[in-house]
């Protein structure tokens, strides 16, 4: 439920209040209110984000449609944020104190009086501050409101706006991603002896096969399938395989992957040296590239066929598509994959200097 808007605090507290105009008054009052009904013990920044975005006018309003900044979206970001600061069985307090990063944002101005696009840039100055932790929870990037905010505070003209909003414009700025290629970079497909799929490994029961290679600039690409055999034994494909690990929550201990035999463990890099594997889940689309190697599941289809003949045995065909980051460049790597449950284990060598070379030519172009 929203919170009611309270309104102004009677009497000034303090000297810095006549340094805000009209506006910006009424959205600080209404941030000591916010503090003072939900039962917090003092008014921060993240309350001032929620008063100027509840009285938002002219260039403020703008930004805040921008960004999809409601009301009900960023108190529920303050509710989050400071849960566990408020005590809602205790009566609200008339007057909440005010947290040393928002004082230092109301005494920010000059000899004029801050307008609430100054104070919205003042109180995201700090990437520490309650007001930035908000929009982070709401997937808003903090200094590009201050930005767009220190643009309407400055007056600039409608040109310099334009080139701002066109720099932000994220459609022209795409990130990219460590986890595969990015998007419109090129890559090579590497031909594999044969020209064909190269298999893998062999059992009674499934057969593995390596497909698909490609490098990029920065990894390699490759397609695992794993299929079952016309002749395998009625026993056989009772679990069906797995391509990443269970995560079960050990009491005391936080998650933990835990290896079943219906996982099919992939393995690549130096046969006798550092490997990555399968055995911890690596999550896609997380900006920060992990410290060590890393081996991405990028994807997996599974397909059943069954045919309308008693003499057909049911077909099972798991086919994923995996990333290695960063590219192996020295020496020989190894692809491999293990299947326990069907007795499945077999890899391939592959010169590492080969794909180095050929990620060389792309990042030559």
């Amino acid at each position: 439920m929203a919170l009611p808007i309270v309104g102004a605090v009677e009497g000034s507290r303090d000297e810095t209040d006549e340094t805000l105009d009209a506006v910006a008054r009424r959205a600080l009052d209404v941030a000591e209110g916010m503090a003072a009904v939900t039962g917090d013990e003092r008014c921060g920044t993240e309350h001032l984000l929620f008063g100027l975005v509840v009285t938002a006018e002219g260039d403020v309003a703008e930004i805040a449609r921008l960004f999809a900044l409601d009301r009900l979206r960023v108190e529920r970001a303050v509710h989050l944020l400071r849960e566990r600061s408020c005590d809602m069985t205790r009566p609200p307090a008339a007057t909440p104190a005010r947290s040393p990063r928002l004082t230092v944002a109301l005494e920010s101005g000059g000899r004029g009086r801050l307008t609430p696009a100054e104070l919205l840039a003042a109180i995201l100055a700090d990437a520490r501050s309650g007001a930035c932790a908000c929009l982070r929870l709401l997937g808003v990037r903090p200094g590009e409101v201050r930005r767009l905010a220190e643009v309407a505070a400055a007056g600039l003209g409608h040109g310099d706006v334009e080139s701002l909003i066109a720099a932000l414009d994220r459609r022209t700025d795409l990130h990219r991603p460590w986890w595969g290629p990015a998007p419109a970079e090129p890559v090579r497909a590497l031909p594999l002896p044969g020209g064909g799929p190269v298999e893998l490994a062999r059992s009674a029961s499934a057969v593995g096969r390596l497909s698909g290679l490609v490098v990029g600039g920065e990894g390699l690409g490759f397609t695992l399938t794993v299929e079952s055999l016309p002749d395998a034994p009625a026993s056989s494909w009772l679990l069906a395989p797995r391509w990443q690990p269970r995560e079960v929550l050990v009491p005391g201990d936080g998650a933990r992957e835990r290896l079943d035999p219906e996982l099919v463990i992939v393995a690549v890099g130096d046969p006798a040296g550092p490997r990555v594997t399968n055995h911890r889940l690596r999550h896609r689309f997380v900006h920060e590239a992990p410290t060590g190697g890393a081996l991405v599941l990028l994807g997996h289809t599974s397909a059943v066929e069954r045919r309308n003949d008693r003499r057909c045995p049911t077909r099972r065909v798991e086919v994923s598509d995996w990333w290695v980051w960063p590219l192996p460049r020295r020496g020989e790597i190894r692809i491999g994959l293990s299947w326990s449950a069907e007795a499945l284990t077999g890899s391939v060598r592959l010169d590492a200097a080969l794909l180095g070379e050929h990620a060389s030519r792309l990042a030559s172009r």
